[in-house]
């Protein structure tokens, strides 16, 4: 190939390439249009609707108070720093000041978990919708 037939080359693919975007374009506008993704020949148009964000906890707070309590749990943990309770503690404590110093070091917390999509479910609430989420389109040509 001379200079001339690569220059040539070169501008042929850049009309082929700029009509390839092109008709990208059109198919993904058309499939974006039925909202459904299409299978023709080897050629997999795939429809992603996007990702929703939604909040339940919002319209789950208008539940009945029943609703929302069966599907409330607590729950408590504790934590011990036991290096520093026992680098405290001697063999002269007594078994009593030695639950003292445990407790002491203990770190206890309390946790409230509400699952407020199961609430909205129970109730018949309707989520709101945050972010209806970005919908996209892929194009895929498949192996023969």
């Amino acid at each position: 190939m001379n200079a001339t037939e690569l220059a040539m080359a070169l501008l042929k693919w850049q009309q082929v390439e700029l009509e390839q975007r092109k008709l990208e374009q059109d198919i993904s506008a058309e499939i974006m249009k039925l909202g459904k993704s299409q299978n023709v020949g080897l050629v997999e148009a795939k429809y992603y609707a996007g990702k929703r964000k939604l909040d339940w906890e919002t319209p789950g707070k208008t539940a009945p108070a029943d609703i929302i309590e069966s599907h409330t749990t607590h729950s408590t943990s504790s934590t011990i720093n036991y290096k520093d309770a026992f680098n405290v503690a001697t063999e002269m404590l007594s078994d009593e000041d030695k639950q003292d110093l445990v407790d002491e070091f203990t770190t206890t917390q309390t946790s409230t978990n509400i699952d407020w999509k199961k609430i909205c479910e129970k109730a018949k609430i309707e989520e709101h919708v945050l972010d209806p989420g970005t919908p996209k389109v892929t194009l895929i040509l498949k192996e023969e």
